[in-house]
């Protein structure tokens, strides 16, 4: 690009050359280039922005014979032939080639002289496709983007994870148990000497970088192998944790952490960072400009950082000293690099956080306890045992464990313990419960359990076994299982001691009398119910059944003698009511009629 000098001199000559003929300007563009320290063909390059055309624009200038479906359908065959790469694989002049042989496209015009249909040329076709805004070169153009801002520092971070294309760290071969920083010859270890890089492979060294949006903070880690969700964890416990060097003040939990998809979201990632209230952001797979800022970090680390681990030698042996020097220079950096934003070093910006901005946390070891992978839900089965992974693991330490209900499991990777119970206290607080694996013996047993015939062993009752109990002792009115048992062994065992009366609500209730509505008679035809005929013996047991003390003797002469053949129910009701009122001992047959 011409300085202000060369563009004033050059405009100095276009000024000489306009009136003069072609053949004259050779020498004045000589000695002006030779003046400028420049090509001749710099000077004309320069010159073209101060000549003005002097051609005039044909007629038919822009217009061609290729209509917008013929372009699009040309554009769309260049770029499904497009790798991966942006590497173009398809070319214009075969994409065109191949839809005319097969009869999608006619790229022809007509010649006004002759009539004759002619073939468009393949730079024709180029420009019209330029016109219509769809030439591979211009559909290629990244998409415009909108600029972010972060109102304070922890408002967001951004975190990625690379591999650490330059350095490995292998074991020394004249040091068993050691190991050495050494650099990846691109031309031995590449995708294409499988071989190579699989030698390599176990020695990787993942780079996790993570940004602070605001500040332009800058932290690094390097860990082992591969990038995975643990080693996320790993990485977001220790920027948030508060650090013991009192030469790093950059702490506290963020309000969102910006991640690719992979295992930088994953599972485990996204529960610890909901237990600890931060909005994880997972972008789009292949689009590194909404995370910019941490890829630039990563460009700044390598050129910073990286490019001095050559000259470092035996400083560098095994991970620890690799994050040591790392966590050093980043302090360095962070404290002293002015960043060209907010025209302060990153550090000193990251110092402008609020009391209300910053949430601070316990350190990573107990931050780590929050990390858990997917967690399930079996059932407690009678022994207090729940199946879990492929294996047995025993429950009765978890606070109102009952039988046949669930238990929240899951695999804690960070704990001294595989699997953990995840449950509330009596004032609401998250807990992690240890479960140790229930262990057997060579023929299959729990090792533990109660031999037969020999001892008498018995689990700690459940929350729910207890409550059983003390509602059991307190409707048999006594104060101990045993007392309990012995009560309800009784047949006049009656609940509550016969205290409680299970209809009160009906005998406690206001009698109702409600008014008889009108309405018509149904009309309905009863049968007529005909009167039994006694015996004269059966008619005189009922008698003396009714009577009881007024029964006698004369009595049942007059039965006797009077119906021998019989008597209706009706007529000796009649009868036995007459008896009934006769004193005790008043003669029956003179009262009889």
């Amino acid at each position: 690009m011409p300085s202000e000098s060369q563009i004033a001199a050059v405009a100095e000559l276009a000024d000489a050359l306009a009136g003069m003929r072609h053949g004259q300007r050779g020498a004045l563009v000589h000695a002006c280039a030779a003046r400028l320290s420049v090509s001749a063909q710099t000077v004309n390059r320069w010159l073209r922005a101060h000549r003005l055309p002097t051609r005039k624009r044909r007629a038919d200038a822009g217009a061609h014979g290729l209509t917008r479906e013929e372009a699009a359908a040309i554009a769309a065959t260049m770029r499904e032939g497009t790798r991966d790469n942006g590497r173009m694989i398809y070319t214009l002049r075969a994409a065109v080639d191949t839809a005319r042989a097969d009869g999608r496209i006619r790229a022809e015009r007509l010649d006004p002289e002759t009539g004759e249909l002619i073939p468009l040329s393949y730079s024709a076709i180029a420009r019209a496709m330029r016109d219509y805004d769809l030439h591979p070169d211009q559909v290629r153009e990244p998409r415009p983007y909108q600029d972010l801002s972060s109102p304070h520092p922890n408002w967001c971070w951004q975190v990625d994870a690379s591999v650490c294309v330059v350095f490995y760290l292998p074991e020394r071969a004249d040091k068993p148990g050691g190991y050495r920083l050494s650099p990846i010859d691109q031309a031995v270890h590449y995708k294409n000497r499988p071989e190579n890089l699989a030698a390599v492979e176990k020695f990787r060294v993942i780079r996790y970088v993570a940004t602070d949006h605001n500040s332009g903070v800058i932290r690094v880690r390097y860990y082992p192998h591969s990038e995975s969700a643990s080693h996320t964890v790993e990485f977001l416990a220790w920027l948030i944790a508060p650090k013991n060097n009192p030469a790093d003040p950059f702490h506290g939990v963020p309000r969102m952490v910006m991640v690719d998809p992979g295992a930088t979201g994953a599972g485990m990632v996204r529960r610890f960072c909901e237990a600890l209230g931060i909005h994880l952001i997972v972008n789009k797979a292949h689009n590194p400009r909404a995370k910019g800022q941490v890829e630039q970090g990563n460009a700044m680390w390598e050129k910073s950082f990286e490019s001095r681990l050559r000259f470092v030698g035996e400083r560098v042996r095994d991970f620890a000293d690799l994050n040591a020097l790392a966590g050093q220079f980043q302090l360095h950096f962070n404290a002293t690099a002015i960043h060209r934003r907010h025209g302060l070093t990153r550090f000193e910006q990251w110092l402008t956080i609020s009391r209300e901005q910053l949430r601070i946390t316990p350190p990573a070891e107990r931050l780590l306890r929050l990390a858990t992978m997917q967690a399930a839900t079996p059932k407690v089965r009678g022994n207090l045992t729940v199946l879990f992974d492929g294996r047995a693991w025993d429950v009765r330490e978890v606070p109102e464990v009952a039988i046949g209900g669930t238990v929240n499991v899951a695999i804690s990777p960070f704990t001294e313990c595989d699997v953990i119970a995840i449950c509330h206290d009596g004032e609401g607080r998250v807990i992690h419960v240890p479960l140790p694996e229930v262990e057997k013996d060579e023929s299959g047993f729990r090792i533990g359990a109660a031999v037969v015939g020999e001892e008498f062993k018995r689990l700690p009752d459940t929350a729910a076994s207890a409550n059983a109990g003390e509602l059991s002792m307190l409707a048999s009115k006594t104060a101990t299982l045993k007392d309990d048992e012995a009560a309800r062994r009784k047949k006049d065992f009656v609940p509550f001691g016969g205290e409680f009366n299970p209809f009160a609500e009906m005998d406690k209730a206001h009698d109702r009398h409600y008014l008889p509505r009108a309405g018509e008679d149904a009309a309905v035809a009863l049968p007529v119910a005909m009167p039994r005929t006694l015996s004269a013996a059966r008619a005189a047991m009922q008698a003396r059944e009714a009577l009881g003390a007024k029964w006698n003797e004369g009595m049942f002469e007059f039965i006797a003698r009077r119906w021998s053949a019989g008597v209706d129910e009706d007529e000796l009701a009649r009868q036995i009511a007459r008896w009934q009122k006769l004193g005790v001992g008043d003669d029956a047959i003179t009262q009889g009629d």
